[in-house]
């Protein structure tokens, strides 16, 4: 090996890929305009939270009752532990798609509740436009009757 010491390019890391496509991202998402879709659990942030916590609820019910099931039969320790891990699973996914068809419906009560309460301001916004048109017709009527007469 040779005194000199061969320069090497600085190594690309997970974190520096990470950066590039953030960076990419951001770039991106600057460009395009946002577009409301359709509405999403993933964008709600209380049904993120709550939907994680119910898969956590759920595979360690399903784990609980799996290893109760076990123990109760007396099964051998592995052939127990196997059982509450397949049931603790099995408890995770169920929980997922409960608590995904629970927020769903509570998703789109939230937006039909929002679109209520814009239409009652909009409606009432109408009343006063009514009304201060009337008003300035009423004050215009008598302007026109005072230089007239």
């Amino acid at each position: 090996m040779s005194t000199k010491q061969k320069s090497k390019a600085p190594a690309k890391g997970r974190t520096a890929a990470k950066g590039k496509a953030a960076a990419k991202g951001k770039a991106k998402n600057a460009a395009t305009p946002s577009v409301p879709g359709p509405p999403s659990i993933a964008d709600h942030p209380r049904a993120v939270v709550r939907v994680r916590q119910m898969k956590g609820w759920g595979a360690l019910a399903g784990f609980a009752i799996g290893a109760l099931i076990g123990v109760r039969a007396g099964l051998p320790l592995f052939d127990t532990g196997l059982r509450a891990l397949v049931i603790g699973v099995a408890g995770y996914l169920l929980a997922w798609i409960a608590a995904v068809q629970v927020w769903r419906q509570i998703v789109v009560a939230e937006i039909r509740a929002v679109e209520r309460r814009l239409d009652e301001r909009e409606a009432q916004d109408q009343i006063v436009r009514e009304a201060r048109a009337a008003e300035q017709a009423a004050e215009n009527e008598a302007q026109a009757a005072t230089a007239a007469g």
